[in-house]
């Protein structure tokens, strides 16, 4: 993860963004109260150059630290897993505008778990469409989640 305090992405970064950005707005998933609340959080944050590919948290696929959304940089370019995990940072975002973090440990365990349910969620029906409709190429890690199921 950049050690930057301020970090901002490039216009190209930007240009990539709001294309991954316009597909999920024609998702049916953005059709949601859910999905139309996303996908404006996630023009928001682009506008404002807070949507970039970097080093990750544990080179997780993505991560969102209350600023910034940062894409893991291995998937520069790659618009079917940077989509979904915009997705899935974007309901992050939307969860914690809805639900204030709890004090009590066991109920801040189960905020949590519910709120990485829903991402997931949400994640996945964006996946889908972009499989079945879209024609994209499957992901390999959402792929084994969905036969776990």
């Amino acid at each position: 993860m950049s050690d930057d305090v301020t970090v901002s992405a490039d216009p190209a970064t930007q240009a990539m963004m709001s294309y991954d950005i316009q597909l999920i707005a024609e998702s049916p998933f953005a059709k949601s109260v859910a999905g139309k609340a996303i996908v404006r959080i996630l023009w928001e944050y682009n506008d404002n150059k807070q949507i970039l590919y970097d080093e990750t948290v544990d080179e997780a696929r993505a991560d969102w630290d209350g600023k910034t959304i940062r894409i893991n940089n291995t998937f520069t370019g790659k618009v079917l897993p940077t989509t979904v995990e915009l997705v899935h940072e974007g309901s992050h975002i939307l969860w914690r505008k809805g639900h204030r973090k709890p004090t009590d440990p066991n109920q801040a365990l189960a905020d949590h778990l519910a709120d990485e349910e829903l991402a997931r969620k949400n994640q996945v029906e964006v996946y889908l469409w972009l499989r079945d409709k879209k024609k994209l190429p499957g992901d390999p890690e959402l792929e084994a989640r969905l036969a776990k199921k």
